[in-house]
């Protein structure tokens, strides 16, 4: 697992479904405003395969919540965007796959092992990255500490903090303290996986 600051390096890719090219192009910067989860795989890689079926449960999972996934298919090999066609149909991918048919995206995030995930912020910031096979609930903790908090609606009243039931008090603090584990639980539980698969830049 590994963190960073700053805007992730944006690119625009020719969108690949399991019909083959479409003859549209993706930019990544027109998700700002939305968490993106970025995966860069190969077609032929045994990891990619099996990481495939949990992709896809952790998409349906978060699809509804502003999470767009994006997956980036690489050449190496002599991958073409054709094999990641064949990828898409064979494992009925839901979400949008793009063809780095040179490997320059590859290089500029420096991915030399596959499948490795980025996980963008709203603001395009890099939030997270992971490398090699995740299961479901690391991918899906790493894609919650990039989502918006949500802050709860205030409203203003003449009633003193003082002045409420010692049983509200108690569970006010309660969920406080439910929460602070919660985000303890988060940041433990997403690891560094070395199942991965090698990749050489030219």
């Amino acid at each position: 697992m590994a963190t960073s600051q700053g805007v992730a390096p944006d690119f625009t890719l020719p969108v690949v479904t399991s019909n083959g090219l479409t003859g549209q192009i993706v930019t990544l910067s027109s998700f700002r405003g939305m968490v993106v989860l970025l995966q860069f795989m190969e077609p032929w890689c045994p990891h990619c395969k099996n990481m495939a079926p949990i992709v896809e449960e952790v998409y349906h999972q978060y699809v509804l919540q502003s999470v767009v996934f994006l997956s980036v298919a690489g050449p190496w090999r002599n991958a073409t965007a054709n094999d990641a066609a064949s990828f898409i149909h064979n494992y009925g991918s839901s979400w949008a796959y793009t063809y780095d048919s040179s490997g320059a995206v590859f290089k500029e995030y420096g991915v030399n092992s596959i499948p490795t995930f980025v996980i963008l912020g709203t603001d395009g910031s890099t939030i997270i990255r992971l490398e090699g096979e995740q299961t479901k609930p690391a991918l899906a903790n790493a894609i919650v500490q990039a989502l918006p908090i949500r802050q709860p609606t205030v409203t203003t009243t003449s009633i003193s903090t003082s002045a409420l039931p010692t049983t509200v008090l108690s569970a006010t603090a309660s969920t406080a303290t439910t929460i602070s584990n919660q985000v303890q639980i988060v940041a433990s539980t997403i690891s560094l996986s070395t199942q991965t698969s090698r990749i050489t830049h030219a």
